[in-house]
This record gives structure tokens, C-alpha cells and sequence, in this order.
């Protein structure tokens, strides 16, 4: 778009403090054309009125939170050309941003931030700004994983622990005290960390409960409770499925008696859970259904027949919504 000065309107999705307004305004930047700044949950319908009218390209901050008197301000004006929008948000657009607004918009989704990734981050503003850190960069990258891939929040994080420790070397003990409700582990942002999780994860596909056991052992040990908790969901999910409808209650139930219990007596739910899932039936039949239905909705979006469409309101039949509509129950169900 900008080797081209070509302008289209964007939807950026992701996770907060990944950039995605900050590209939006990098982005704008690069264009000849005004450009300026809505938020859609602070934003007034006189705003905006007189941004469109102003602007060629309008950022448009928390879309999913436009109502409706100010989507039909701005429906119009995108459609006709006379402002391009890129948008953001953090929330997935195919649940709820309006499908009008959505269908005149290219949704682009930014990737988490990798530990790596913000502590690149971290060094530009350093040397951008003249700051000196008195920390490694081991250091750096448990202010990273502490922020779990918000660029903002490990800025934040870094601008705390150097005002309130000027000239001190920065340590570990600094950080728990900066941050007393992180766990810091090694290895949590490495390859080996990953593996394990992999690991994890394809023994209990696999039925291997002592495997399972094993690498449940060696989470627990690295602290990633959390990663651990969302990893024994996914596979109750995944792997078990409609094999045994019920698995997915019971593994909730037992992430929720560990988060009570709390360590180390929660790694008793946790385990019985494990073997559970280990010892389980498997099919993978609803991962294998909801991603055919993505793909077809990927693939081109189909009208919904008028039997089957909205027909609650008066005249509804004049459009022949709802015409023809068998109610199943009195049809054998």
C-alpha cells in the first residue's frame, strides 16, 4: 500500500499492546492525506461527523465498540470512498464488529509478540530515548515473558523498576518484588519450554499416561501453570471430544480445585486430571468439523435461505422471511 500509494481500509486484530494502533498511525503517516484519531468507546457522533469530513483516512480505536448511530455514520463513508478507516481491535472481528462494516474492511491479524521480540523492542526505546539499563539481558527477557507478549506493559514494567532502582544492578529479586505475582523460570521462552508443552500435549493424544505424567512434572516444575491448565483443556477438546462429551467439565473442575488448593497439594487434581485424559477414548471429530466450517466460511459466504432468516417482526412475510419454515417439533423432532 504505501510502495504504491494505494490506500484500503484495514482491520487490525491481536492481543492488546502488539502494535496495532501504532502501525495504523505509521501507516497513515505515509500517505499525503489528513488523517486523525477516533476512539469508538469515548468518541462523540459529532466527532466523527466532522472527522470524515476533514480526514481522508480515519484510525479508528476499539471498533467493536461503535454503536449503532455511529456505524450508520460511518458505513456510508467508507462505501462511497470518502474516508478510508483502519481500525483496531483486540476482540475477534467475525464475533463482533458488524458483518457491514467488517465486509468493507481487509482484517489483517498481528501475531503475538515473541519474548525475543519485545526485548528488541525494549533496546530500541533505550537507545532511542538515551536510557541506560543496568540489566542483562536474561533479565530483559523475564520482563518480557512477565508481560506475555504486551510490548506496552513490559515498557511500563521497565519504566517502574528504573525509576524506583536508579543505580542499582537489576536482579531477579528486584523483579519479584516489582512483579510478586509472576513466576520466573528458566527455559519458559525457550525452545526447551516448547517442547515440553509439544511433548505434553502428544502424550496425552497418545494415551501414555506415564509419558504424561512426566512432562506434567516438568511444567509443574517450570512454574507455567497457567500454559499447563490451557494445555490439559485444549486436548480434553481436541483430542477427546464428543469420545467423551463430559472429560471437558471434569479437567475445569480439577484446574479449579488446584487453583484453590494451591501448590503443592494442587498437582493431586492436576494429575488425576492428566490420567484421566490419558486414559480417555479420543476422537478428534469436532476438531475436524469446526475447521471444515471455517474453511467453507473462508471460502465465500453463503445467503442464509429465506425459510430460515428472522421473521419476528411485522411485515417480515412481505419480504418472505421466515415463509416456509417446518417447526422441527412438530414434525417428529
Amino acid at each position: 500500500m504505501r510502495d504504491n500509494q494505494e490506500v484500503f481500509s484495514l482491520l487490525f486484530y491481536g492481543q492488546p499492546g502488539i502494535g496495532k494502533t501504532s502501525i495504523a498511525y505509521a501507516l497513515a503517516a505515509e500517505f499525503k492525506m489528513n488523517y486523525s484519531y477516533f476512539n469508538a468507546a469515548t468518541g462523540s457522533k459529532a466527532e466523527l461527523v466532522e472527522m470524515i469530513k476533514i480526514n481522508q483516512i480515519l484510525i479508528v480505536d476499539e471498533i467493536h465498540r461503535l454503536n449503532k448511530d455511529k456505524q450508520d455514520i460511518l458505513l456510508p463513508a467508507i462505501e462511497f470512498g470518502r474516508v478510508h478507516v483502519f481500525a483496531t481491535t483486540t476482540e475477534n472481528p467475525y464475533f463482533v464488529v458488524n458483518p457491514a462494516l467488517r465486509s468493507r474492511m481487509h482484517i489483517l491479524e498481528l501475531k503475538p509478540l515473541t519474548d525475543d521480540e519485545v526485548v528488541e523492542g525494549l533496546h530500541k526505546v533505550m537507545d532511542r530515548f538515551g536510557v541506560k539499563a543496568n540489566a542483562s539481558d536474561k533479565i530483559l527477557k523475564d520482563i518480557a515473558h512477565a508481560a506475555n507478549g504486551d510490548f506496552r506493559h513490559s515498557l511500563n514494567t521497565l519504566d517502574v523498576i528504573l525509576r524506583l532502582y536508579k543505580d542499582q544492578e537489576i536482579t531477579k529479586e528486584i523483579l519479584k518484588e516489582t512483579m510478586p505475582s509472576v513466576h520466573f523460570y528458566s527455559d519458559r521462552s525457550g525452545d526447551g519450554h516448547y517442547d515440553t508443552v509439544s511433548a505434553f500435549h502428544k502424550s496425552l493424544r497418545g494415551s501414555d499416561v506415564d509419558a504424561a505424567l512426566y512432562y506434567l512434572a516438568k511444567l509443574i516444575k517450570s512454574g507455567d501453570i497457567q500454559g499447563l491448565e490451557r494445555r490439559m483443556i485444549a486436548v480434553a477438546y481436541e483430542d477427546v471430544g464428543m469420545a467423551s462429551p463430559n472429560i471437558g467439565m471434569r479437567v475445569i473442575a480439577a484446574v479449579d480445585a488446584a487453583k484453590r488448593i494451591g501448590f503443592p497439594e494442587g498437582r493431586l487434581p492436576l494429575a488425576a486430571a492428566v490420567i484421566d485424559l490419558a486414559k480417555a477414548p479420543k476422537s478428534n471429530s469436532v476438531y475436524t468439523a469446526i475447521n471444515d466450517a471455517i474453511h467453507e466460511v473462508n471460502s465465500g459466504d453463503y445467503p442464509i435461505p429465506d425459510h430460515l432468516r428472522d421473521a419476528h417482526y411485522k411485515s417480515a412475510s412481505k419480504l418472505n422471511r421466515g415463509v416456509g419454515y417446518k417447526y422441527p417439533h412438530d414434525f417428529g423432532g
